[in-house]
C-alpha cells in the first residue's frame, strides 16, 4: 500500500517529461540533408542493390560513395511515403524517448527525483540537435551500450552484453558513427585495467570493479564488436570511414567546414544565438565534473574517460552535444549512486543528510521548472520567434526550404546544368534527381581546395568554373553569409540575369543559351522590386499556439537586398518587418545602420533609441550609436567646411572633395553616396563619375561601376579617362572585344593614353597575343619609360614568346 503513491507519482513525473520531450522533438522538419536520405532510400528500394558511386553531384564524378546510412535512409523513406513528415517526426521521438529514458531503468528508485531532472537539464542542452536525421540512431545506441556496460561493471549483470553485437551490426549500417560502440568498450578496458595496475602496485587509486576473467570477457567483446563493424555492404571501406571522417573534420578540411553551423565550436555564437541551451550544457557539465570529485574514493576511471572524449566533442562542434548529453546524464546518475551509498555505509553520515533535501520530489521538479517554462516558450513560439528555422508543428519547414523556388525552377528551368550552394544541394537532389547538382553538404568527399573556393568564391573561381563545369543555371541560398559571395559574384556577372527570388532562395539564368523566353518574362531588376506578401502568405510561417505573424519573408529579403547594395529596398523590408512585430531589436539596428550609409543620420539615430528603449543598457546598441554619432559629426563638419570653402555652393568639386574625405575615413557607403549625389547634381564633372565607378569597382560592384562609366560616357563621350576604365571593366567581365574596341576608340581621340595602351597591351597578353601585346608597350614605354611594372610584364611576355608563347600568362594583370 505504501508504495502505490511513490508509483503514482512517479508516473506522473515521468510523464510530464515526456511531454517535455515531445515539445522539444515535435518541429517542423527543417534538417538540411533530410532529402538526400529519403531520395536514397527510394532508390534503394526501387533498385533493390547497393548504391557504391555517388549520383546525385556531378563534380564529384562519381566517386565512391561510402553510405553507412542506408539503412535507416529505407526506414525514413518507408515511413515518409506511408505518414508523410508527421511519420518522420514522431520516429524522432520514440527513439529520443527510448536514449533518454532508459536511464529510467538503470536509476534506483529512490533517485527517480534527480533522475527526472537532469533529465530535464538533459532536453534543453540536447534540444538544438533534436533532427530528423540517422544520428538519433546513435543516440540510442549510445545510451543502450551505456547501459549494457554500466550494469555488467558496477553491477555484475552480464545478459544486457549479449544483445550489443546485434546493436553494434545494426549501428554500423545506419550511422557512421558506429565507431563511438568499440571505444566505449575500450574505455572500460582501458580505465578497469588501469584500475587494477595502480592497486597491484599501491598506486593512489580506487579498486577495480572487474576480475581478471572478467576484463578478458570485455576485451573479447571488444573484438566482437570490431568485427561487427565488417559486416556492411563496403566491407573494410566502411569500417574504415568513421575514420576518413575524423581525418577531414579535425585534419584536411577544417579550416574549410568551420562556415557549417554544426561542425564549428560550441562556443562560438552559442551564447548570444542559444542562450538556454549553452546555460543548461554548462549546468550538466558543472554537476557531472563535480559528481566525479564527490566520488573521488571510489572513482569511476572507465567513466570518466568516456566523459572527457564526449566533452571535448561537443566544445570541438555543436554537433555533439547530444551525444555529450546522454554521457553525462549516465555518468552523473552512475556516481549519485556510488555517492549515496558510500554516505550510507559510512560511520560520518553528513553527506547523506546534506543531500537528503534533493530527495524530496517537490524541490527536484522545482529543478526541472525553468525547463518546462523553456517548453511553454517554445509551444507560444517565443523561443525561436521571429528568424530561427525551428517551428513546432508536424510539417515541413516553409522557413528553411525553398519550396516555391524549387517548385518555379522544376517548372521553368527543366534543361542546363545547375549550380547550386551547398545549403540547398540535398533538398535539389530530393526534387530534381535524376538531374545532377554542384555541391551537397557532405564535406568529407570534397577536397579542402575546393571547398576553400566555394567559401571564398570570387569572379576568378567564378570563370573557372564556368569554363569547366559549363553550368547555365543558379540556384542560391541568398540568406547565409557564405552564400552572399555566390550571390554578388552571380548578380555581378553581365552574362547572367535573376529571374526570380523570394525569402529563401534567388535564381539565375545564363545569358544566350536557349534561356532568352524566361528572361524576357520574368526578369526582375532588384531596385524596383518591393515584396509584398498577403496574410495568407505570412500565415504559412506561423506556428505555436498563439500563431503570431512571423516577418521571416521580409528579414531574409531585406538580407538579399542588403547583400546587393539595394539599401532602400531593405530599408522597405525593415519597415513592413516591423509592421508584424514591431519588438525586433535587430531589426532597429540594421536600419540604423542602413541610414547612416544613406547619410540619414537622423533617422538612423531614431531607430537606435528606440532599440535602446526596448532594450536598454545594450553594450551592442549602444557601441553602434557612439560610432554612428562619430561619423555623423565628421560628415557634419567636413560638410560645412566645403560650403564655406565654396561660399555655400556645391559644384562638382564639393562632392568630390567631400566623398574623398568619408573614402579616406573607411567610409565607403557614405563616400559612395555623396559621389552618386555629385553625378545627379553636379554632372558637369568626368572626375565625379570616375570617383563613383572607381569605388564602386573597389567593391567588387561591376554591374553598378559599368553603368556609372557608360552614364559618364554619355555626358563625356571623349572622355579617355571614363573610356579607358570602362574597358577595363569589360576586360574584368571576360568582354574581350567590346573591352579592345573601348580602347582602341580612346586611342583614335587620344594615340598618346598611357593607360589605354598599357591596358590594351595587357588585354592582349591574357588572351596570348604577345606579339600584339609588346607592340603596344612599347609606344606605352615610349611615353612613360621609366614604368618599372609595365617594363616588367613586357619582360615576362617576351621571355613567353621566345619559349613558344602558347599559354596565356595569369600573372599579368589588368587592374
Amino acid at each position: 500500500m505504501k508504495e502505490k503513491p511513490v508509483s503514482y507519482v512517479s508516473f506522473c513525473v515521468l510523464s510530464l517529461l515526456a511531454v517535455l520531450l515531445f515539445i522539444f522533438a515535435a518541429h517542423d522538419i527543417y534538417d538540411l540533408d533530410i532529402w538526400l536520405h529519403l531520395k536514397t532510400g527510394e532508390l534503394l528500394l526501387k533498385n533493390r542493390a547497393f548504391i557504391y558511386n555517388d549520383p546525385y553531384v556531378y563534380t564529384l564524378n562519381g566517386v565512391r560513395w561510402i553510405n553507412m546510412e542506408w539503412l535507416s535512409q529505407i526506414l525514413f523513406f518507408t515511413l515518409y511515403r506511408l505518414g508523410g513528415a508527421f511519420a518522420l517526426i514522431m520516429l524522432k521521438y520514440i527513439t529520443l524517448c527510448g536514449a533518454f529514458f532508459l536511464i529510467v531503468g538503470f536509476a534506483r528508485k529512490e533517485h527517480l527525483f534527480v533522475t527526472c531532472a537532469m533529465l530535464s537539464a538533459a532536453f534543453v542542452a540536447s534540444e538544438p540537435r533534436f533532427l530528423v536525421r540517422p544520428h538519433i540512431f546513435s543516440l540510442l545506441f549510445t545510451s543502450i551500450f551505456l547501459y549494457s556496460l554500466l550494469r555488467f561493471c558496477y553491477r555484475k549483470k552480464s545478459h544486457a552484453l549479449y544483445i550489443l553485437p546485434v546493436i553494434q551490426i545494426l549501428w554500423v549500417n545506419m550511422h557512421g558513427y558506429f565507431l563511438i560502440g568499440p571505444v566505449m568498450v575500450s574505455c572500460f578496458v582501458l580505465g578497469e585495467s588501469l584500475s587494477r595496475w595502480m592497486c597491484i602496485h599501491n598506486k593512489r587509486g580506487t579498486t577495480p570493479c572487474l576480475e581478471l576473467c572478467d576484463l578478458r570477457r570485455l576485451g573479447m567483446l571488444g573484438l566482437v564488436l570490431a568485427g561487427c563493424c565488417l559486416l556492411n555492404p563496403y566491407f573494410l571501406e566502411g569500417a574504415l570511414y568513421p575514420f576518413r571522417v575524423i581525418a577531414n573534420t579535425y585534419f584536411h578540411a577544417k579550416d574549410s567546414i568551420r562556415y557549417i553551423t554544426e561542425l564549428s565550436p560550441l562556443v562560438e555564437g552559442m551564447l548570444s544565438k542559444r542562450p538556454v541551451t549553452f546555460f543548461y550544457f554548462h549546468c550538466l557539465f558543472i554537476l557531472t565534473a563535480v559528481s566525479f570529485l564527490a566520488t573521488i574514493r571510489r572513482f569511476r576511471l572507465s567513466l570518466f574517460l568516456i566523459f572527457s572524449a564526449s566533452l571535448y566533442l561537443a566544445f570541438s562542434m555543436r554537433r555533439h552535444i547530444d551525444l555529450f548529453a546522454i554521457v553525462a546524464l549516465w555518468a552523473y546518475i552512475q556516481n549519485w549512486e556510488d555517492a549515496t551509498q558510500f554516505s550510507e555505509s559510512s560511520r560520518n553520515r553528513w553527506y547523506l543528510r546534506s543531500v537528503r533535501w534533493v530527495k524530496d520530489p517537490l524541490i527536484s521538479l522545482c529543478l526541472t521548472l525553468p525547463a518546462f517554462v523553456f517548453g511553454a516558450h517554445i509551444l507560444a513560439d517565443g523561443y525561436y520567434f521571429p528568424n530561427h528555422p525551428a517551428r513546432f508543428g508536424f510539417g515541413v519547414s516553409h522557413i528553411m526550404y525553398p519550396l516555391r523556388a524549387a517548385a518555379f525552377f522544376k517548372e521553368n528551368c527543366r534543361q542546363g546544368r545547375l549550380f547550386n550552394t551547398s545549403a540547398f544541394g540535398s533538398y535539389l537532389i530530393g526534387q530534381l534527381y535524376p538531374r545532377q547538382v554542384f555541391i551537397d553538404g557532405r564535406t568529407e568527399y570534397y577536397s579542402p581546395e575546393f571547398l576553400d573556393e566555394y567559401i571564398h568564391l570570387n569572379r576568378d573561381v567564378w570563370h573557372r568554373w564556368q569554363e569547366k563545369y559549363d553550368f547555365d543555371l543558379a540556384f542560391i541560398h541568398h540568406h547565409f553569409g557564405v552564400s552572399w559571395s555566390a550571390l554578388i559574384t552571380l548578380f555581378q556577372d553581365v552574362h547572367w540575369e535573376l529571374i526570380y527570388v523570394d525569402d529563401t532562395a534567388a535564381i539565375f539564368v545564363k545569358k544566350d543559351r536557349g534561356h532568352e523566353a524566361l528572361i524576357q518574362k520574368y526578369k526582375i531588376d532588384p531596385a524596383r522590386f518591393f515584396p509584398e506578401y498577403t496574410p495568407a502568405e505570412i500565415a504559412t510561417y506561423s506556428s505555436g499556439l498563439k500563431k503570431r505573424p512571423c516577418p521571416w519573408p521580409y528579414l531574409r529579403l531585406a538580407d538579399f537586398f542588403t547583400a546587393l547594395g539595394f539599401h532602400e529596398n531593405a530599408l522597405y523590408c525593415y519597415k513592413k518587418a516591423l509592421e508584424l512585430e514591431p519588438r525586433l531589436v535587430s531589426v532597429y539596428h540594421h536600419m540604423a545602420v542602413l541610414y547612416a550609409s544613406l547619410l540619414e543620420y537622423d533617422a538612423a539615430l531614431g531607430a537606435l533609441q528606440t532599440a535602446l528603449a526596448l532594450r536598454p543598457g545594450d553594450r551592442w546598441l549602444k557601441q553602434t550609436d557612439r560610432i554612428i554619432r562619430r561619423r555623423m559629426q565628421f560628415f557634419k563638419e567636413k560638410e560645412a567646411v566645403l560650403l564655406e570653402a565654396y561660399y555655400g555652393e556645391r559644384p562638382p568639386g564639393f562632392f568630390i572633395q567631400l566623398g574623398d574625405a568619408l573614402a579616406a575615413e573607411k567610409m565607403p557607403d557614405e563616400a559612395l553616396r555623396v559621389y552618386l549625389q555629385g553625378v545627379e547634381c553636379a554632372p558637369q564633372s568626368e572626375v565625379i563619375f570616375h570617383r563613383a565607378g572607381k569605388l564602386y569597382y573597389e567593391n567588387g560592384r561591376l554591374r553598378e561601376a559599368l553603368a556609372v562609366y557608360e552614364k559618364g560616357l554619355n555626358s563625356f563621350p571623349d572622355s579617355a579617362l571614363l573610356g579607358t576604365h570602362r574597358g577595363v571593366i569589360l576586360a574584368e567581365l571576360k568582354e574581350y572585344v567590346q573591352a579592345q574596341e573601348q580602347f582602341e576608340r580612346v586611342l583614335q581621340r587620344d594615340e598618346r593614353s598611357f593607360l589605354a595602351l598599357r591596358n590594351l597591351g595587357t588585354l592582349y597578353a591574357e588572351q596570348g597575343r604577345y606579339r600584339e601585346a609588346l607592340a603596344v608597350w612599347d609606344k606605352a614605354l615610349a611615353i612613360k619609360p621609366d614604368n618599372a611594372l609595365l617594363r616588367e610584364f613586357r619582360d615576362k611576355a617576351e621571355g613567353l614568346l621566345r619559349e613558344g608563347g602558347a599559354e596565356r600568362d595569369d600573372d599579368v594583370s589588368i587592374r
